[in-house]
């Protein structure tokens, strides 16, 4: 039997002290080493009174110290603002959205959405994987498809034809990716339990069969689909959460687990996004990290959104998961850059707080000012009230033009 692990838990930019027999020096070595991306550690001495200091910075998940030992980093909202961000990122409209909105921890909330990639593919299995035609070319003693006559003129071969034919076949990249996240969840001490092992195994090895094992990233899960694979969008939907925050995975001797880390601040980007896309009136055309260059050195930058009015660009938005009383200097600098590069006269800083004091300037005819899309309350409301102050400056504008 397994060992239960001790779980710490940080709450994401809140310091935590801990005492320093918690964990050796070589753990906090390994954490400063491998995860200084997600946290700020600080060794025992005496400006921290021989206390270990650690503060998350902004991600959520698990990271494993040993074997008895691991911190959770946990989300400033609640789980059920954390799901709804969730859902619009990765798939609002799935059948089991209030299964899920029910999860009131991370862990479940991750064991939860492994158990349901984990069912879904082994329905899929029961009813046969998706089949895609590949074209083969090969010498037959029977022809098939049509004959390579050049072929045959350079190499003959005797009692057999080069034919060039379809063959369908499963070992295509939309099963393949499936595989690998199977790979990898298969490595995960989240995926140990019975009623999740077993049926792992069970899809692992039916793929296994007739699929290569292939490396993907999360990116390869955006994929075409077609009356033939759709139930392969929630499939892959699911495929790409976990290899989004899928980390390395932490091995010594025989202690070992598969870490996942979601930064916060890229979901709630990707939230605001997903968002916007579906409530923006038709008239208007979102564009999504856009690589814009500017100056004759081609500096590139890379906008968060564009909002388009037929060609021309309206307004730039820079999202800024950030807690600040007040917008910094840079970046009211740095979305003036942005706005200017486009051609466009609006340029939002977006908050997920209200707290944000108000900023409503005009540089030159640029306008810059600042706007919330708090994560507290009604997100849906929020997001309504940040729509409405979004565009009536698009409003005012086409009263202006028209007298």
């Amino acid at each position: 039997m397994k060992p239960s692990i001790n779980w710490l838990e940080l709450v994401e930019h809140q310091p935590k002290w801990l005492p320093s027999s918690t964990f050796s020096e070589e753990i906090g070595l390994l954490l400063w080493q491998r995860y200084s991306k997600q946290l700020e550690i600080e060794f025992p001495n005496r400006k921290t009174n021989f206390h270990w200091k650690l503060r998350s910075r902004g991600w959520v998940g698990s990271i494993p110290l040993s074997k008895r030992l691991g911190l959770w980093l946990l989300p400033q909202v609640s789980m059920t603002h954390f799901y709804t961000m969730f859902a619009y990122v990765y798939g609002e409209e799935w059948p089991w959205q209030k299964e899920l909105s029910q999860c009131d921890t991370i862990p479940t909330f991750y064991k939860q959405l492994a158990q349901l990639l984990i069912r879904k593919m082994n329905e899929r299995l029961r009813r046969g994987l998706y089949r895609q035609y590949h074209r083969k070319q090969a010498h037959r003693s029977a022809i098939r498809g049509r004959i390579d006559f050049q072929q045959m003129i350079r190499q003959p071969s005797i009692g057999k034809m080069p034919c060039q034919y379809q063959e369908q076949t499963v070992d295509h990249e939309d099963n393949q990716i499936l595989l690998w996240t199977l790979h990898m969840l298969s490595q995960s001490r989240w995926c140990s339990d019975q009623e999740i092992a077993f049926p792992l195994r069970q899809a692992y090895r039916m793929m296994k069969q007739s699929v290569s094992l292939k490396p993907f990233t999360s990116a390869d899960c955006r994929r075409t689909y077609h009356r033939l694979n759709q139930d392969y969008l929630l499939l892959h939907s699911l495929c790409r959460f976990f290899l989004d925050h899928r980390s390395h995975v932490q091995q010594k001797g025989e202690e070992w687990m598969l870490p996942f880390c979601l930064h916060m601040a890229t979901l709630y980007e990707r939230f605001v996004t997903a968002w916007l896309r579906r409530h923006l009136p038709r008239q208007y055309r979102l564009s999504s990290q856009e690589v814009t260059e500017i100056g004759e050195n081609a500096f590139s930058f890379r906008l968060d959104l564009v909002v388009y009015q037929g060609e021309k660009a309206r307004s730039v938005l820079d999202i800024k998961y950030k807690q600040d009383r007040r917008p910094q200097p840079r970046d009211l600098m740095q979305i003036i850059a942005y706005a200017y590069a486009k051609g466009c006269k609006e340029a939002v800083l977006v908050y997920p707080t209200e707290e944000i004091e108000p900023f409503d300037e005009y540089v030159q005819q640029i306008r810059v000012r600042t706007l919330a899309f708090p994560l507290v309350g009604d997100l849906e409301k929020n997001g309504q009230r940040f729509l409405e102050e979004f565009l009536c400056s698009f409003a005012k504008r086409k009263a202006i033009s028209q007298k």
